[in-house]
């Protein structure tokens, strides 16, 4: 595990951070996706989840 993986683990819950890797270039962008895409429901708040 490198190090990016190690910090992209540490914000897996932080939506607003995990967005903000994903425009630091394209290398973090390809690792931050996997993580944002292997759970995409868990991710919304609750006051949104009715307009699904």
């Amino acid at each position: 595990m490198n190090f990016l993986e190690n910090i992209l683990l540490h914000l897996e819950d932080d939506l607003y951070s995990l967005y903000s890797c994903l425009l630091v270039n394209r290398y973090w962008c390809r690792h931050t996706i996997p993580l944002l895409w292997s759970q995409p429901f868990e991710l919304v708040d609750e006051t949104s989840t009715h307009k699904i």
